[in-house]
């Protein structure tokens, strides 16, 4: 500091205030910091990805910013399809089921003169299906069968077998 000894003009400097505004994915996790002048805008980073989910959009307000902000980012759950060939055995109802969840096992089919054994993932039947495998796309399930087999038995009068013959 010095002593003022004659007339001084003095000029005042103004530097613009400026806002921190924070992009954040669902888990907090920062995707981006900017750094805004007052009343200004932010511009959102390129939309984040999520396994399961859709990007849908910006929670807060980064337009016209007048103070710190954190943005997160929202998503919608995606749902998935799973449809069932029983290979003749009639109609199921197709399952809409979110990301992350369980099919649900329909009851076993019925066809006449066929034994059921499984749900499989290949129209070839030779992949089961693991009920214990969370949703992730739409899923195509297959019915796999084995022919009955029955034993045909001829008698005589008397009773006394003529034949046996097995028949699927």
């Amino acid at each position: 500091t010095q002593p003022i000894t004659k007339n001084l003009i003095l000029y005042a400097k103004w530097v613009e205030f400026g806002y921190q505004v924070k992009f954040v994915d669902y888990d907090n996790k920062v995707l981006d910091t900017q750094y805004v002048k007052s009343s200004q805008s932010a511009t959102p980073p390129e939309q984040p990805t999520r396994e399961g989910y859709t990007f849908d959009h910006w929670i807060g307000t980064y337009t016209n910013v007048t103070q710190d902000v954190v943005i997160k980012a929202s998503y919608t759950i995606n749902s998935y399809q799973v449809s069932f060939e029983t290979n003749g055995a009639g109609t199921l109802p197709v399952q809409t089921l979110n990301y992350g969840s369980y099919v649900v096992a329909p009851e076993n089919p019925e066809k006449i003169g066929y034994t059921f054994e499984g749900w499989f993932k290949d129209s070839q039947l030779e992949v089961p299906y693991n009920f214990e495998n969370i949703v992730k796309a739409d899923i195509k399930l297959f019915a796999k069968w084995s022919k009955n087999v029955y034993t045909v038995i001829f008698y005589k009068d008397n009773y006394e077998v003529l034949a046996e013959i097995e028949v699927n």
